[in-house]
């Protein structure tokens, strides 16, 4: 649903979900994991915004009993890009944190699975994303390309933990 490869002036909405069965020694059920919402436009030829909206098992947040499932509801990504020049893109916003494919295209209808690797649950916080700044493009090197994406964000916060059970995952940042 990116804006890329798009007619200029083109805004698109789309989205998909995701419904498990999942099966324990103790339960049988089927779940509403993901539904997720995005939302591009291609403004003019320079600047472009994408945004995906997601609601984890119904985006039901109930706290209280720690044994609860609780729902998210949460911005995975709200961005805008000003395309300065053929090779740089200048990009602002919610931004996913380019550190492993998965983080980057951690979009269920991409992967075999539902559920994610155990390392980008516990090594790389996927899906990890963070306000900030910073560019991205593509230079030419002859028959070779070189791809490129970096930020200044604010990083992993410090008031959440590493935990045994979570690893890193519980100090993505808050917004």
């Amino acid at each position: 649903i990116t804006v890329y490869d798009r007619d200029k002036t083109s805004t698109r909405v789309g989205g998909y979900m995701d419904t498990e069965f999942k099966s324990t020694k103790t339960e049988n059920t089927f779940k509403a994991h993901r539904f997720i919402l995005q939302v591009g436009s291609r403004i003019n030829e320079k600047i472009e915004f994408n945004s995906e909206v997601e609601y984890e098992y119904g985006g039901y947040l109930k706290f209280g009993d720690e044994d609860d499932t609780k729902g998210e509801l949460k911005i995975e990504q709200a961005w805008v890009d000003y395309k300065a020049h053929d090779a740089f893109t200048l990009r602002t916003g919610i931004v996913l944190i380019p550190v492993g494919q998965l983080n980057i295209y951690h979009d269920s209808d991409l992967r075999d699975f539902t559920d994610r690797p155990l390392v980008n649950r516990y090594i790389i916080p996927t899906t990890w994303m963070d306000t900030g700044i910073g560019g991205h493009g593509s230079i030419e090197l002859g028959d070779a390309e070189l791809t490129y994406e970096g930020y200044v964000t604010n990083g992993l916060t410090h008031e959440n933990k590493y935990s045994e059970t979570d690893g890193v995952r519980s100090m993505r940042p808050n917004f």
